[in-house]
């Protein structure tokens, strides 16, 4: 099992530095009145490490509340 999971963390990092190699092309980024360019992997990496954070908050904020609303009541 940990070899099939090697296997899939491999593909996974090849596919990411396949997309980040083939994408050095730069992007303009607009906020409000600011505009930035950054290279197109940096706002893939950006957007993924922010997505994977968003993630474990939301997962960890449903855990908790499950928790609370499953344990006994204490008086």
């Amino acid at each position: 099992m940990r070899g099939l999971a090697i296997v899939f963390l491999l593909a996974f990092v090849g596919g990411a530095v396949t997309l980040c190699v083939q994408n050095l092309g730069d992007v303009n980024i607009t906020v409000l009145a600011w505009t930035i360019e950054v290279p197109m992997y940096l706002v893939a990496v950006t957007g993924y490490l922010l997505g994977t954070l968003t993630g474990w908050a939301v997962a960890g904020a449903l855990k908790r509340s499950w928790r609370r609303a499953t344990e006994p009541q204490t008086q």
